[in-house]
């Protein structure tokens, strides 16, 4: 995965949290059932139209983007562009997610599959997600000048990070979100600082505004066959941590990338780790060692002369624990 892959993943998908709303909806949940708050919550982020301007803090890194957000028949719409330092630009609708990069002058296609649960939406089977997580309602706010309740999702191991909504009381759309480690404190924050919600969104606010004449255009092929599938091989994951379960597998090739990569992800029902396998060409050497990026973990492994790399927004003990144990498949 490229340098310039990997910050537009994650600068989109840091954003793409944040759903909207085009009517009201009815709330079934009673006020004091932090479980009723987050399913809520889920089908707001599901329905929503909205627009606004958020504020995005990992590390020491602060960034300020502006969303529009639309909910239509053939499904979601939605356009991020950045308000301060590199420009960038984002377009996601049902069939594919389109990332403008003026600082490399490349345009990276891919294609829009169903939202993992961060950012996205809360699985509606809140009670698996319980085994791992404690739901905890802790108190009222105010945030973009909106009455808030607070809800946390807090993490029962070292293994995952917990999370901390606050909940606008009328829409219950997440209006700020923080991913917090085992003391409580943040590593990664969120907040809008003004918002509107409700439509119409004009068809023109969903339009790319930066320029892409010119630029180098990296379309993510369809899997490949059963060439690649022996180039690759078949992986596992030996000894993932507690509650984090194969979900899914396929193989295919990165944008700009010439090899084939085999691309595995675990959930525990909330957070995921994905696992990257390609081998290196001979000038290329090996990434290893641990990175991180806000709550974005990075764990490379040397794996029978494979490049192994574990990536997610969980603590680094996890994405360490899954690199390593990543073996191939003996037949």
């Amino acid at each position: 995965m490229t340098r310039s892959a990997e910050a537009a993943a994650r600068w989109g998908a840091a954003a793409t949290l944040w759903m909207a709303l085009a009517v009201p909806l009815a709330w079934a949940g009673e006020g004091e059932d932090p479980r009723a708050w987050l399913a809520d919550m889920s089908r707001a982020l599901r329905s929503l139209d909205y627009q606004g301007v958020l504020v995005y803090l990992h590390g020491r890194q602060l960034e300020a983007m502006r969303l529009v957000h639309r909910a239509a028949r053939d499904g979601e719409h939605e356009r991020i562009v950045s308000l301060n330092g590199v420009p960038r630009e984002v377009l996601r609708d049902p069939q594919r997610v389109t990332c403008v990069l003026p600082d490399s002058r490349a345009v990276l296609v891919e294609k829009s599959r169903p939202r993992r649960v961060f950012p996205g939406t809360l699985p509606l089977d809140l009670g698996r997600i319980e085994r791992h997580y404690a739901l905890v309602l802790d108190g009222h706010d105010r945030v973009a000048g909106r009455a808030v309740r607070i809800v946390e999702v807090r993490a029962r191991d070292h293994y995952r990070y917990g999370y901390r909504f606050w909940i606008d009381e009328e829409s219950r759309l997440p209006l700020k979100f923080d991913v917090v480690d085992s003391a409580g404190a943040p590593v990664e924050q969120m907040m809008f600082t003004h918002i509107e919600i409700g439509g119409p969104i004009p068809e023109a606010l969903l339009h790319p505004a930066l320029p892409r004449a010119g630029y180098t255009w990296y379309t993510e092929p369809t899997a490949d066959g059963g060439e690649a599938l022996a180039e690759a091989g078949q992986w596992t994951v030996a000894a993932a941590p507690p509650g984090f379960e194969l979900t899914m597998r396929r193989v295919g090739r990165l944008p700009a990338g010439r090899r084939p990569v085999e691309h595995l992800m675990l959930s525990d029902g909330l957070a995921s780790v994905s696992v990257y396998i390609d081998r290196p060409d001979a000038d290329e050497g090996f990434m290893e060692g641990l990175s991180r990026m806000g709550a974005m973990s990075a764990f490379g492994a040397r794996v029978e002369g494979y490049q192994v790399t574990a990536v997610g927004e969980v603590p680094p003990v996890t994405v360490e624990m899954v690199a390593r144990s990543t073996r191939r498949v003996r037949r």
